[in-house]
């Protein structure tokens, strides 16, 4: 297998068991501002074309209740990604926030024990609530890489094993023509 580069990163593509984790919410916010649209198929198959990932996604029920959220549920689940349904707390942003850090911190936590040895665990767009995750993770042996589209928060870049900024040259993006979250 070879490695790419990907900026100054190499992505090293091996043997080793990966879990990737994707707070929906949270992409959605740094895709917004940046103007961006993710092409899931692209970004799956520059990063991740390896059998041994779990890949997973969490959102909120709410998002169940459009018929594009279905849509991007299914092409998610096309790609392997076991889509996490979390019921929506109320409506104040630091309790969605907590509550989305709470669940992904015990799922990493929990996957990390199961695999033990060689896990690479990937953060896509991760935010400093996941601080105490990234350590017990780091703790249990794990390599932990986090990935966004600016430089994340200081304390988990620092507990990090590594950090790759996504840019537009990373070829991961849809057009701005089209309309869907995925390529056609």
């Amino acid at each position: 297998m070879e490695d790419s580069k990907v900026g100054s990163v190499v992505i090293k593509k091996d043997k080793k068991f990966k879990l990737l984790q994707v707070s929906g919410p949270f992409l959605d916010i740094a895709l917004k501002k940046h103007g961006l649209r993710l092409d899931w198929a692209k970004f799956c198959s520059k990063f991740f074309d390896t059998p041994n990932i779990k890949k997973i996604y969490y959102h909120f029920e709410y998002f169940k209740e459009d018929f594009r959220g279905v849509a991007y549920i299914n092409k998610l689940e096309s790609l392997g990604f076991e889509v996490v349904t979390r019921r929506l707390p109320p409506l104040q942003r630091d309790i969605v926030k907590e509550r989305i850090a709470a669940e992904m911190s015990v799922d990493l936590s929990m996957e990390v024990v199961k695999m033990r040895e060689n896990i690479q665990v990937i953060i896509l767009c991760p935010f400093i609530d996941l601080l105490y995750g990234v350590l017990k993770a780091r703790e249990l042996g794990a390599k932990v890489t986090l990935m966004d589209f600016s430089e994340p928060p200081s304390q988990l870049v620092a507990e990090a094993s590594e950090l790759i900024i996504l840019s537009e040259r990373d070829n991961i993006f849809m057009d701005a023509k089209k309309k869907q979250g995925f390529a056609e």
